[in-house]
C-alpha cells in the first residue's frame, strides 16, 4: 500500500475556495479587505476553480511564481477558549513587490475587474504603505473623483484626513490586490460607530498602519517573506462570524493535513513532543518549554486539542495550569 501524495497549494487553496466555511483575506496590519460567502449565496458570474463572485464581493486567485510558497500555522485564540487556524501564500519581498503607493495614487481604468462592467471606473491606490499591496477605491462617480485626483500624492489614510470622509460617504468598491489574489468589496463602508457588515468588507486602521508591520507577530513567518494571501479554513469549534459550534471532527481533521503538509517543521515537531509527553503521563515539570514564542504558541494549541479530544488524559489539568492556565481557566467556565 501506498500513501498518497501530500496536496499541492494550488490544489488546497483552490479546494478551501469551494468552502463556504472558509473566509480570506488579502492586505496587511492594518488594511485588510476580507471575502466571505454563504452557501446557496447566488453568484452573478459562474464560479469557476480561482473565482468567486457575489453581489457582496469577490476573489480571484492569480497564477504565481514557483518560488510561493504556502504557510500553515494554528495558534491559541483570545480569552483562553480554543484556536485560530490559517495559511499565508507567501512570496520573498523582491517577488511580492508590485509597486504599492504610500500615498493616493491614480491607476488608470480597472482592466482586471472581476465583473466587467466595471472596468471603465478608476482604481486610486490609498496608500497603504507596502510593496507588494495595492489598497485601492473603485469609482466612476465624477464627484469623488474629482475630490481623489486633487489629493493625489497625499497621504490619506494618516488620521483625520478630510478625503476618508468623502469616501466613507461615497462608499466606492474597494479592490485590494496583490500579485497572487485579488478581493473586492461591494458593501457600503460603514459609519465609525457602526459595526463592519456580515461578508466581504475591509478594515483601514491608521494607528496599526504607523507600526509598518505586515503582519501581525503571532504568525511564523520568515524575515523578508510576506503575504500575498490568507485563508482560514473552518475552524472546528466556530463559525465564519466567530459563534460557538459543536466540535466539528471532519473540520479538525482536514485543518490538521494541511498543517502536516504546509507548518513550519519546528513547530510541527514541538506540538507533537507536547502531546507525546502528556499521554506519556511525564511530569510537567521535567518539560523543557520551547524557546521561541511560536513554539511555546504551538504547545498550548495542542493542550487546548487535546482537552477537547482526550479531556480524560490523566494529568491534562497540571499541564494546562503549567502551561496554559487562560485555556483552563476558560475550559472550566465554559464546559463542552
Amino acid at each position: 500500500m501506498t500513501n498518497s501524495a501530500p496536496p499541492s497549494p494550488d490544489a488546497t487553496l483552490r479546494a478551501a475556495l469551494a468552502d463556504p466555511g472558509a473566509a480570506w483575506s488579502v492586505g496587511t496590519l492594518g488594511a485588510l479587505a476580507e471575502f466571505i460567502w454563504s452557501a446557496g449565496e447566488p453568484m452573478p458570474q459562474a464560479p469557476g476553480a480561482a473565482t468567486r463572485v457575489t453581489a457582496r464581493g469577490g476573489i480571484r486567485l492569480e497564477a504565481g511564481p514557483p518560488e510561493a510558497r504556502l504557510l500553515a500555522w494554528e495558534e491559541p485564540a483570545a480569552g483562553g477558549i480554543g484556536w485560530r487556524q490559517a495559511a499565508a501564500l507567501c512570496l520573498p519581498d523582491a517577488a511580492a513587490d508590485i509597486g504599492g503607493a504610500d500615498r493616493l495614487t491614480a491607476l488608470g481604468q480597472d482592466h482586471q475587474a472581476l465583473d466587467p462592467a466595471h472596468r471603465g471606473d478608476w482604481l486610486f491606490d490609498t496608500g497603504a504603505g507596502f510593496r507588494h499591496l495595492r489598497a485601492c477605491i473603485r469609482t466612476s462617480d465624477p464627484a469623488l473623483m474629482e475630490v481623489l485626483r486633487a489629493a493625489s500624492g497625499e497621504p490619506i489614510l494618516a488620521a483625520g484626513h478630510p478625503v476618508a470622509a468623502a469616501i466613507i460617504a461615497a462608499s466606492p468598491h474597494r479592490v485590494f490586490f496583490t500579485r497572487l489574489a485579488r478581493v473586492e468589496v461591494y458593501q457600503r463602508i460603514p459609519g465609525a460607530h457602526d459595526r463592519a457588515p456580515e461578508g466581504p468588507h475591509t478594515h483601514v486602521q491608521p494607528a496599526l498602519l504607523r507600526l509598518g508591520r505586515a503582519h501581525a507577530a503571532t504568525r511564523p513567518m520568515s524575515p523578508g517573506w510576506v503575504s500575498c494571501l490568507d485563508l482560514y479554513p473552518a475552524n472546528p469549534l466556530h463559525d465564519i462570524m466567530a459563534r460557538p459550534r459543536p466540535f466539528d471532527a471532519a473540520a479538525h481533521a482536514e485543518f490538521q493535513a494541511i498543517l502536516a503538509a504546509f507548518g513550519e517543521p519546528e513547530l510541527l515537531a514541538e506540538k507533537a513532543r507536547l502531546v507525546a509527553a502528556v499521554r506519556g503521563q511525564v511530569d510537567v515539570s521535567a518539560h523543557a518549554p520551547a524557546a521561541s514564542r511560536h513554539g511555546r504558541a504551538a504547545a498550548r494549541v495542542a493542550l487546548r486539542q487535546l482537552a477537547v479530544l482526550e479531556p480524560g488524559l490523566p494529568g491534562l489539568a497540571a499541564w494546562q495550569a503549567a502551561l496554559d492556565r487562560r485555556g483552563q481557566e476558560a475550559a472550566t467556565a465554559h464546559p463542552g
